[in-house]
This record gives structure tokens, sequence and C-alpha cells, in this order.
């Protein structure tokens, strides 16, 4: 089940001690000044763990009869193309402003990274699995902490909120000692 935004906007406002604030979110009205603020924060963190941390990729099939792919045919908009496929495989492509341009005419896939919309409080966070919602909470935290001019506090949340994205992007392995041999 994907994790609503007002459940990270709660989150986070009670990691930094804003009871008031989650039983706002809560509710579901963004109608304060201080939660708009941290709706804006999340969207801030979401956005920037998609396009620096942990990359949003989508493949769509577009069929094209000229080449050209227009970028308004995708129901996202790309940040990058990483590839595109035909029938034979994959296929080169050039990136123009507006379109991609692709050297065969019928069914394409394209493979590319997207930056997620901006939500409000009703919406699903949107980001790899690997990334849980405590550290989107403690990324929000940190950047309201910041525009209410706590800094210190928000250093410490920023801190968490790396650490953890750190966590989330490392591979776990177990380790094992190899059997010594005595000659």
């Amino acid at each position: 089940m994907a994790t609503t935004v007002k459940e990270i906007l709660c989150t986070a406002a009670e990691l930094i001690g804003r009871g008031d604030l989650a039983r706002e979110a809560e509710k579901g009205s963004s109608s304060s000044e201080e939660l708009s603020l941290l709706l804006r924060c999340y969207n801030l963190v979401e956005n920037e763990v998609a396009l620096d941390y942990f990359p949003l990729k989508k493949q769509e099939t577009v069929n094209t009869r000229t080449g050209k792919i227009y970028y308004t045919e995708l129901s996202q908009t790309p940040v990058s193309v990483i590839k595109a496929e035909a029938k034979g495989g994959e296929i080169g492509f050039k990136l123009y402003p507006d379109y991609i341009e692709v050297s065969v005419s019928g069914d394409v896939a394209v493979t590319y990274v997207y930056a997620p919309a901006a939500k409000q409080l009703a919406g699903n966070a949107e980001c790899d699995a690997r990334v849980a919602a405590r550290v989107l909470a403690y990324g929000a935290a940190a950047e309201f902490l910041v525009g209410c001019g706590r800094f210190t506090e928000a250093a410490v949340f920023d801190k968490k909120y790396r650490d953890a994205l750190r966590a989330a992007g490392s591979v776990r392995r177990t380790l094992s000692v190899h059997a010594r041999r005595w000659a």
C-alpha cells in the first residue's frame, strides 16, 4: 500500500514536536501557512530524492510514423531518456527540445527518468521502494526547520536524512569470515 503525503507530514510534524501541526495535517486541510510550508518542503524533498538519489524510471510504448516522439505523448515529462527500443532491439535516438528522434517508425519503447509532480495532502508519495516514508519525513522536517529559522535543529534532521539516504542506497550483503587453515 502506498504511503500518503498526509502520513509523511504527520510523521515530520511529530518528529519536530509539533503535535498541533500533525493534527492539522491529519484533518486534511492545508489552510494554515505552516502546513502549506511543510507541504512545500515535502515536495522539495521528494523531488530531490527522485532527481539526485533514486531516479524514477518509466517505460512507455509510443507509436510513431515520423520518427519523432514528442514529450507530450509520454505520460510524464522526461528529465533524461535512458534508451529506446523497437522490435529488433535497442535503437539510437537524438534528443531535441520538444521531441525524441528515432530512426524507425512504428512502436518504440522509451525508457526515461522523470521528476515527480507536486503533491497535495491527499496524494501518494512517489519514490523508489528503497526509500522509506521515515526518510522523506526527516527531509521534510529539516527543510521546515530551516524555513522557520531553527538552524541547529534543522542540521540534526538533515544529518538523519542524509544518513538514511546513504543507508538506503548501500548494498546489503552478508559478511563472512573464511575458515583459517593452519599449516
